[in-house]
């Protein structure tokens, strides 16, 4: 296999002959395959290649291209040199033809090629451009995602930020309350009431027994029912009747009003003082 072998002219097979081939008068040749299928009618042949009529007998010949030593002594002998050379020169003519063809068809093919390459050249340089821009702008994208996230994560730190101090906020209220809770506790324990006097005033009021003025507009009210027989005997009665008893009622302070209601009024008072105090 050399560069000098010629090609089968059929423009969908293009193998290279270097066994047999069918020639023409046309110059054009084919391999045993596409030579054996076209011009099985010896009576009606035509080149595939450029549509000739070949009506002769030697308009298409069967050649091996590799012929023996014999036939290669034998095939030119007896003739004359004048005849062997116009033989040679169109054996070579042939051959030249061929090699034009070739050469004409791998140029039209390297065309073709450089075509479909600057094509396809153009069209990747789109691609590339286009996938830059898309590659460009999901960068940007990116960054601004980076951005996003960076500040949702500075939000969520800030967050987590306050929700550490309304904890410790939440507790410190708990710890206060918790002392306020044992503070009352305490308080109440101290001043609670004797068993004994809880029974006896149970009992009394099982037995409807009345302690005393509930409020101070009953004391005030009880106060002044005097009994008319202590009236009667007051030396300023028997002088002036009608002046014998005057009572004169005096409003009593908010302190003492509270402390009335409230026995244990002023020891409060006194703590509240003093918690005061101490927070000053």
């Amino acid at each position: 296999m050399t560069d000098l072998d010629i090609f089968c002219n059929f423009h969908k097979c293009r193998k290279r002959l270097n066994t047999t081939a069918w020639v023409t008068s046309c110059s054009h040749a084919f391999c045993e395959e596409d030579g054996n299928r076209a011009f099985s009618d010896s009576n009606n042949n035509e080149c595939p290649a450029c549509n000739t009529r070949l009506p002769n007998k030697y308009d298409v010949v069967k050649v091996d291209l590799n012929p023996s030593q014999q036939f290669r002594s034998m095939v030119l002998a007896g003739l004359r040199p004048e005849i062997v050379i116009e033989i040679a020169h169109r054996a070579i003519a042939f051959w030249n033809y061929q090699v034009y063809m070739e050469h004409v068809y791998q140029t039209k093919c390297n065309e073709v090629s450089r075509e479909n390459l600057s094509q396809m050249e153009q069209y990747y340089e789109h691609v590339v451009a286009k996938l830059k821009t898309q590659v460009q702008s999901y960068g940007r994208k990116l960054e601004n995602m980076k951005k996003e996230l960076q500040g949702q994560i500075d939000r969520a730190a800030e967050l987590m930020d306050r929700i550490n101090e309304k904890q410790r906020e939440n507790n410190e209220l708990h710890a206060m309350y918790e002392s306020l809770k044992r503070t009352q506790l305490k308080y109440m324990k101290e001043n609670q009431v004797p068993n004994s006097m809880q029974i006896r005033t149970k009992q009394q009021s099982k037995h409807q027994y009345s302690v005393g003025p509930r409020t101070l507009d009953e004391m005030v009210n009880d106060a002044l029912k005097v009994p008319e027989t202590i009236v009667q005997q007051s030396p300023r009665y028997k002088e002036k009747p009608q002046e014998a008893f005057e009572f004169k009622p005096v409003t009593p302070t908010t302190t003492v009003r509270k402390q009335f209601l409230d026995p244990c009024y002023i020891r409060k008072k006194q703590k509240i003082q003093m918690s005061e105090n101490q927070k000053a």
